[in-house]
């Protein structure tokens, strides 16, 4: 088995678990993925407690849009729907 894409940003998933993954419903962007992160494995208290990122097929070298909810917005993102 050989590894075709990678979908990762080091800044911004490092530490994290992905929690839940969702694909875009419609057909016209089924190209895009929705990850949900928790918090950062050691993070501090400024760190964001949870993560929603937008990985698109199309982009391989970075996200296509992130979600950084406000600090202790609430404890984790999770899940996506």
């Amino acid at each position: 088995m050989t590894e075709k894409l990678r979908l990762f940003d080091a800044n911004l998933c490092e530490g994290r678990s992905v929690t839940d993954l969702h694909w875009s419903p419609r057909s016209a962007e089924s190209e895009l993925l929705l990850a949900a992160y928790s918090a950062k494995r050691g993070g501090g208290f400024k760190e964001a407690q949870g993560l929603a990122i937008v990985w698109s097929l199309m982009l391989k070298d970075r996200p296509e849009y992130i979600r950084i909810p406000a600090v202790h917005s609430f404890p984790e993102v999770n899940p996506c729907c």
